[in-house]
C-alpha cells in the first residue's frame, strides 16, 4: 500500500472530505489530492501534522500501517 493510499483510506475512514482535512492541516485541497494520488510527497513538517492528527508516529505512518514488515 502506498503512502497516498494510506492517507486516502485514513481520511475516508474518518469520513472527512479533502476540504475538511486540508483545513485541519492548513494545506490546500490540491495538496491532499496530490498526496493521495502519489503525485508528490508531504514535507516532513506535514508528515508530522498528519501523524499527529491520526494519533500515529511518522514511522508508523510511513512503514507500519497495514504492513507485515
Amino acid at each position: 500500500m502506498t503512502l497516498g493510499q494510506k492517507l486516502q483510506l485514513m481520511r475516508e475512514t474518518k469520513k472527512l472530505s479533502r476540504e475538511e482535512l486540508a483545513e485541519t492541516l492548513e494545506v490546500s485541497i490540491q495538496s491532499i489530492h496530490r498526496w493521495e494520488r502519489d503525485k508528490c510527497f508531504p514535507t516532513p513538517r506535514h508528515l508530522e501534522k498528519i501523524a499527529s492528527y491520526y494519533n500515529l508516529t511518522v514511522e508508523h505512518l510511513l512503514h507500519g500501517f497495514n504492513s507485515s514488515a
